[in-house]
């Protein structure tokens, strides 16, 4: 059954299809060259006003004469309403003039003037209208986003009429996207790609500059580094593989320090020596995150013992002294237990007399590492200001740790700091329950016992009739709080744990600190040291959001974690979860017994393996903002 109502006009486009004026209907018919049947504009008996749009959301009133020009654009006159209507190839329909009276033919000349017949007023009227062609004046640019985030396009054009507007992902139109802007919210890796938008009018068309999403993906190792076993001046290599976007930079690291200019995928030592041999890891890194490989240990065998001068000949007449002289390197030994400890000589040997040589004593010496000095250095005060710093002691019970433990805050100022806590006041706290407490240490009834303590571990000195506080006490493995309050004006404090017996096998395993983190010298600061002869692996957190899931108000929304050794970055973290870590990351929170962290959040951690001597990590703010803030460093067992 054939689509139409009373139709009249008709015109043939450029294209072969037959346009028809479909007056009752209110709609403009399309027939294919076979034969096919289609609105292509207007909606069949619809009639509530004769508004502009595309296709089926123009409104068109008795449609009667129909003409199409030489730009393709299609001309019609409306019966009742009297409106003149421009419809362009692409179906946008806009007016050109209103009547009050009936209108009939129409037609054009190739000068782009329009004839119609006004039936209402008996006249026949010409118009000349004024096409612009459209003209990009802002080109689209290239964007570059993480997964998740959103992305926008924008492009800036004239011309008249105004122009409209078709975005498309690599030739391919999307819908529904027609406007200036296009925007993608939630960014995937299917997203990313050339996008290009196409403006058009009545008078033409141009086609943007193509505008390329790129996604910047997080480093993920796709290769580790192997260990090696590599001979003496032998050259051993380390290799890594990685993706990400863009392409990730590379530090390889030995014993958890930087290598300088091992920047490369690939890690050569020529030449090896024994001081060559440890365990290497590379931290790779781009604008999305950062990722440490596992550990690849270098191995370097002891050389076996060589004659390095072997005896000469001689011709001596009888009765004249000979020597005969030989050189040995010494005698290696690797992997050594307690089984090889002892006393260890050569006996020089030639047919008239044995020599012995002096005898060396080898002592093997167990291969241990203890964190033996903890501190805090951040501002300090009254009320919610206190400065809380937790720890713990592990061991067998009934192996008490004796422990110094000292609030500094007039004494920095000998150091040039600012801004110091002028009167600190110091309680140590088990189960919430106060079980020392000091102001003033040099009124301390354990003064003797301090000052002791002090000289035995190294800590620097500080004035007797200072105002500085001080404990020195003994302590049963568990978990306690050290919190430093003002008895006046807030200021900058520094809280210091020290072992005060390193060979007692007792030790301090963990230690964490909250206060307020801001912009410049609000810095959350915790500094450690390792003692032994192995590395220690370690696990360091800075909080911020997941305080808040705790119940904890105005917390630090984006906390970024570095980790230093001296003025030298050791390793740096934003966002924890970033990098391919986060389920290694989580294993070592549950082996350390650290709470869990949500992945998503903007929390921060790292795990490192570090050689024995000084640390420094410190929690500052990824934007800027200011808010209180978590810093734990755990020893990972």
């Amino acid at each position: 059954m054939w689509p139409f109502f009373r139709p009249e006009g008709i015109a043939l486009d450029g294209s072969g299809n037959i346009l028809v004026g479909d007056t009752n209907n209110h709609t403009i018919r399309r027939i294919s060259a076979a034969g096919v049947v289609t609105t292509f504009a207007g909606m069949a008996g619809e009639i509530t006003s004769d508004t502009d749009g595309t296709g089926s959301d123009a409104r068109i009133n008795y449609p009667w004469g129909v003409v199409v020009n030489s730009n393709g654009n299609l001309y019609v006159s409306q019966a009742l309403g009297g409106g003149i209507r421009r419809i362009t190839a692409a179906a946008v329909v806009t007016t050109i003039t209103r009547y009050g009276f009936l209108t009939g033919g129409i037609t054009v000349d190739g000068g782009g003037n329009v004839y119609v017949a006004a039936t209402g007023l008996n006249t026949i009227d010409k118009f000349t209208l004024s096409l612009i062609p459209p003209a990009i004046v802002a080109q689209p640019v290239s964007i570059s986003v993480t997964a998740g985030q959103s992305a926008t396009f924008s492009v800036t054009a004239t011309g008249s009429p105004a122009p409209t507007f078709q975005w498309r992902k690599g030739g391919t139109a999307l819908g529904g996207a027609t406007s200036a802007t296009f925007s993608l919210a939630n960014v995937q890796a299917a997203d990313a790609g050339s996008y290009t938008v196409t403006v058009a009018n009545s008078a033409g068309n141009v086609v943007s500059n193509a505008a390329v999403l790129t996604m910047i993906v997080p480093p993920t190792i796709t290769n580790q580094p192997a260990s090696a076993t590599v001979a003496l001046g032998q050259a051993a290599t380390f290799t890594v593989n990685a993706t990400g976007s863009p392409a990730p930079s590379y530090q390889w690291n030995k014993d958890g320090v930087a290598i300088g200019g091992a920047t490369n995928s690939t890690l050569t030592l020529s030449n090896v020596q024994s001081t060559n041999a440890g365990t290497y890891t590379v931290v790779v890194s781009n604008g999305a995150g950062s990722v440490t490989s596992n550990a690849a240990v270098l191995t370097i065998p002891p050389a076996a013992p060589t004659i390095t001068a072997q005896p000469q000949d001689h011709n001596a007449l009888i009765g004249a002294n000979v020597t005969l002289r030989v050189s040995v390197s010494g005698l290696a030994l690797s992997a050594v237990t307690d089984a090889d400890a002892g006393n260890y000589a050569v006996v020089v040997t030639n047919g008239a007399e044995r020599v012995p040589s002096r005898v060396a004593t080898l002592v093997v010496s167990p291969a241990r590492s203890k964190i033996i000095n903890m501190s805090v250095r951040t501002s300090a005060g009254a009320g919610n200001e206190t400065l809380i710093v937790g720890f713990a002691v592990a061991g067998a019970a009934g192996g008490a740790k004796p422990l110094l433990v000292r609030a500094i805050g007039p004494s920095l100022t000998v150091f040039g700091v600012t801004g110091v806590l002028a009167d600190p006041e110091l309680a140590l706290y088990r189960d919430s329950i106060q079980i020392f407490n000091n102001n003033n240490w040099g009124d301390s009834l354990a003064f003797d016992q301090i000052v002791a303590a002090a000289r035995t571990t190294g800590a620097f000195d500080i004035g007797t009739r200072s105002l500085d506080a001080a404990l020195a006490v003994a302590l049963q493995p568990g978990s306690y709080t050290a919190q430093v309050v003002a008895r006046g004006n807030n200021g900058v404090a520094l809280l210091e744990l020290y072992d005060a017996d390193v060979a007692a096998p007792s030790q301090l395993v963990n230690v964490s600190a909250r206060s307020s983190v801001a912009p410049g010298a609000g810095v959350l600061i915790v500094g450690f040291f390792i003692e032994g002869n192995v590395p220690k692996r370690m696990l360091l957190r800075g909080i911020g959001p997941t305080l808040g899931a705790l119940g904890l108000t105005g917390t630090l929304t984006d906390p970024q974690l570095a980790l230093y050794r001296g003025n030298e970055v050791v390793a740096t973290n934003d966002d924890w979860w970033r990098g391919g870590g986060a389920q290694v990351l989580a294993e070592l929170f549950r082996a350390a017994g650290a709470f869990t962290l949500a992945s998503g959040t903007r929390d921060a951690a790292l795990e490192v393996t570090l050689a024995p001597g000084a640390y420094t990590a410190q929690v500052s703010s990824a934007d800027g903002g200011t808010g209180v803030a978590l810093v734990e460093v755990y020893e990972v067992p």
